[in-house]
């Protein structure tokens, strides 16, 4: 009796593991020509949750150095929440939520910000305060709604101070 290598799966664990590829993922399919008559399926991916945040917070860095801010701080994260950015301009320290959306099928992006949110952010102010032994003199928490609805400007809401 011959024993495979461990390492090595049969045609039919090949196909479950990819089947369970295939349901595991929201992909769309498309056909690519191989060698010979051969087909391959290859899955494109649609842009995580993450990837489209980090592009509204490239979007928002921009926005802000060009409205003569420092970027101090980015993605700042704790358990019990995040700063998206901490900037800075006249020795006012500001502590921004981003919200960036590209269809308004949800809403406006400012109107994703609840008084829960609001609340932990608040929380991750005082604890990044606390962990660099800032002191709260000139601090503010602010929210840049970035709107990008296809074929049209990017429109930006900067709500200061939001609480």
């Amino acid at each position: 009796m011959t024993q495979s290598a461990p390492h090595t799966k049969s045609i039919y664990q090949s196909q479950k593991v990819v089947s369970n590829f295939k349901k595991s993922f929201d992909r769309k399919k498309k056909k690519v020509n191989g060698v010979g008559s051969m087909t391959y399926s290859v899955f494109v991916s649609s842009p995580s949750h993450r990837a489209i945040g980090d592009g509204g917070e490239s979007l928002a860095v921009t926005y802000f150095i060009k409205k003569g801010f420092e970027i101090i701080d980015q993605n700042v994260q704790y358990r019990f929440g995040e700063i998206d950015l901490v900037i800075k301009r006249d020795h006012v320290l500001h502590f921004v939520e981003v919200k960036y959306r590209r269809s308004l099928t949800y809403g406006r992006p400012e109107e994703s910000v609840t008084f829960q949110k609001l609340r932990r952010i608040r929380l991750a102010v005082l604890r990044y305060l606390q962990d660099r032994g800032l002191q709260a003199r000139s601090i503010q928490i602010d929210v840049l709604a970035i709107l990008a609805l296809p074929g049209q400007d990017v429109e930006y809401t900067w709500i200061s101070p939001a609480v």
